[in-house]
């Protein structure tokens, strides 16, 4: 694979002066440090971090897969909390000091991971379709003629149940007849004046 070089960190133009660390093994250069690889990595930085992460037994700054176990063992080695933004940004901001690089690293730490809401544009409303035309309501059958069914075939509603006759009420028991009076001498009324022997044979 062709070697990623970033540029010569010989202090001009601005840049960082580092003298060189590897040789020139990672970078060709034996005098100044120059950034390797796609992540951008110093030699320094990957002496110290770099591991083989593709599986082929070999440690190489211009593997890609390589190079991000690199950078993710070299910010979780600053001892920052990675969870918090703050601390994330400031990581990521120790391994490259551009506003622009935090930036891009972090939007796209964002768009991987899968806790983060992601903002999607919202779909056009569907046109509406026109209604369908209500249907005639059914006319109503026509009826047909009661059949004449013969008065013996008419079922007839049963008779009413006789009411129950009123309980008898007890009548009271009829007062006793009054004694006859004891046989008296004394004359009955009037016959001081009638003569009631002529009648009786006397």
């Amino acid at each position: 694979m062709s070697p990623e070089l970033g540029p010569v960190l010989d202090g001009s133009g601005g840049l960082a002066a580092v003298r060189d660390t590897d040789g020139g093994v990672w970078d060709g250069d034996a005098r100044w440090d120059r950034p390797v690889g796609p992540m951008r990595l110093l030699p320094s930085v990957w002496a110290e971090h770099g591991r083989d992460a593709s599986g082929d037994g070999v440690a190489i700054p211009h593997n890609v897969a390589d190079a991000a176990l690199g950078v993710a063992r070299y910010l979780c080695d600053t001892g920052a909390d990675l969870t918090d933004p703050e601390e994330r940004a400031a990581a990521v901001y120790r391994f490259h000091g551009t506003g622009e690089f935090v930036s891009t690293v972090l939007a796209w730490r964002d768009a991987f991971d899968p806790s983060t809401p992601k903002t999607t544009t919202p779909a056009a409303r569907p046109t509406p379709k026109p209604a369908a035309p209500k249907a005639a309501a059914p006319k109503p059958a026509t009826q047909l003629p009661a059949a004449r069914v013969p008065a013996a075939q008419v079922p007839q509603a049963p008779a009413p149940a006789p009411a129950p006759a009123p309980a008898p009420r007890p009548q009271p028991a009829p007062a006793p007849a009054p004694a006859p009076a004891p046989p008296s001498d004394e004359p009955l009324p009037g016959e001081e004046w009638y003569d009631w022997g002529k009648w009786i044979g006397r």
